[in-house]
């Protein structure tokens, strides 16, 4: 791998982490308040415009919202073989 590529690697990498990490914080704090207004019976929540205050429409919510801190997880923790692999495809597509 030459110079340009590996920087070009390594700052995806750095850029894939930071996301990873931004997206699980954001993620987290949804899914805490989406978790609370699951729990309350009164908690309304907005879908399509329409207020509710449906179990399964705030246990979808739920599940939605855990995808992201997965997801951010993932991002900010898989190991650096893989992500190298991934990125040097991606960048060499590119170009």
């Amino acid at each position: 791998m030459d110079e340009a590529l590996k920087k070009k690697v390594d700052t995806l990498i750095g850029l894939c982490r930071l996301g990873g990490g931004t997206l699980a914080i954001i993620g987290g704090l949804m899914l805490f308040f989406f978790l609370q207004a699951a729990f309350d019976p009164h908690a309304v929540i907005t879908i399509n415009g329409i207020p509710t205050t449906d179990k399964y429409a705030k246990t979808f919510a739920v599940v939605f919202c855990a995808l992201f801190p997965l997801i951010g997880l993932f991002m900010a923790f898989v190991q650096e073989k893989h992500l190298v692999k991934w990125v040097t495809a991606l960048i060499k597509r590119l170009n």
